[in-house]
C-alpha cells in the first residue's frame, strides 16, 4: 500500500488529519512515521491534555486562585507574578487566559499585551465593553480578543416563552 502514491500526495493527505489521529498515524507504518515526523506534522501542543487544575475567581479577591490536585510530574503555576499587573481572568479559550491588559499561557508562562483600545466616541461612551477570547490551535496558532458593547446601567432578562407564543419565521426556520 505504501508504494501506491507518491509521497507528496501521501503527505498533503497525513496533513489535513486532526491532530489526535495523526499521532495514530504514525503506527501504521514505518514510512508513515517517517512522513510525519519529517515534515514536522505532529505539533505535541495540539494533542489533547488532561485536566490539571481550574481558576476560579471569587467575587471578594481581586486576582483568580488556582485549584489542582496533588501530582508528582510537572505542574502549571498558578501563580502570575511574572505580569506586571494582578487581576483576575476575563476569559479563557484552550489553554489561553485573558486578562484586562494581557493574554497568558499558564503552561509557557507567555503574555502578550493587548493593543490599547480605540479611543470612545460620544455614542460608544453610553456602554461599555465585554471581551471575549477566540483561539482554535487547530486551525491558527493565533487568537483574537472581541470587544462587545453592553448598555450600562440596563440589566438585559430574556423571558420564556409561553406555548401560546409564536416565534420568528427565521428562527422557526432552523428548528
Amino acid at each position: 500500500m505504501e508504494n501506491q502514491l507518491p509521497e507528496d500526495v501521501l503527505t498533503n493527505i497525513i496533513h489535513r488529519l486532526a491532530p489526535r489521529y495523526l499521532a495514530i498515524s504514525r503506527c501504521v507504518c514505518k514510512t508513515w512515521c517517517t512522513i510525519i515526523d519529517a515534515h514536522n506534522l505532529l505539533r505535541v501542543d495540539l494533542l489533547p491534555r488532561s485536566l490539571c487544575g481550574i481558576f476560579i475567581n471569587f467575587n471578594e479577591l481581586s486576582m483568580s486562585e488556582f485549584f489542582s490536585r496533588p501530582s508528582k510530574g510537572p505542574m502549571v503555576s498558578g501563580k502570575f507574578d511574572y505580569l506586571p499587573l494582578s487581576s483576575c481572568i476575563i476569559d479563557h479559550c484552550n489553554g489561553l487566559l485573558l486578562f484586562h491588559k494581557y493574554v497568558v499561557n499558564s503552561a509557557t508562562r507567555q503574555s502578550a499585551p493587548l493593543p490599547p483600545c480605540p479611543s470612545p466616541n460620544m455614542v460608544v461612551e453610553h456602554f461599555f465593553h465585554r471581551e471575549y477570547l477566540v483561539f482554535d490551535p487547530t486551525l491558527s496558532p493565533h487568537y483574537e480578543v472581541f470587544m462587545i458593547p453592553e448598555i450600562r446601567g440596563h440589566n438585559v432578562r430574556y423571558n420564556m416563552l409561553n406555548s401560546d407564543d409564536k416565534l420568528d419565521p427565521a428562527i422557526e426556520e432552523l428548528e
